[in-house]
């Protein structure tokens, strides 16, 4: 009976693991974590290795992302709802100019990011050119200072 439950949550964690490659945007060290915290010692005897588990997880989401359309105009660009949301699940883009704007700007951030930087007094502004997507001529980050 003992080895049906280990197996049984071994098959479960695995599933978390593929179904979280798929519907979330976790790196794939998140994934892995998250999903063996609730192991217990003889499960996470019976999972594949760190480096099968990172493997399984990069086959799934390159197999995923081949479905995005590379879009040639700014009209064309979709952002899929899972890129919407934070992995914690809270609203990410923040804000859209919409279709019809030949400038196109796209806001991203979530609640907790204004939160911390309203509380923190160092912010460190950039904008950058060169790592730019290629419709756009500009990308531009705002990052407080937390804990150094």
């Amino acid at each position: 009976m003992h080895l049906i439950n280990t197996k049984n949550d071994v098959e479960r964690m695995k599933a978390d693991i593929c179904q979280r490659a798929v519907n979330t945007v976790e790196r794939p060290r998140q994934i892995i974590l998250q999903s063996m915290s609730a192991a217990t010692l003889e499960a996470s005897q019976s999972l594949p290795s760190y480096t099968s588990s990172q493997r399984t997880i990069q086959r799934k989401q390159k197999r995923e992302n081949i479905a995005l359309p590379n879009p040639r105009l700014v009209q064309e660009i979709e952002i899929p709802d899972k890129l919407k949301v934070t992995t914690r699940g809270e609203n990410f883009l923040l804000w859209d100019t919409g279709e019809d704007d030949p400038q196109c700007l796209f806001v991203f951030c979530s609640e907790t990011n204004i939160d911390t930087l309203e509380q923190k007094r160092h912010w460190f502004m950039d904008g950058t050119f060169k790592v730019a997507p290629e419709l756009f001529m500009q990308l531009f980050t705002i990052r407080a200072l937390v804990d150094n």
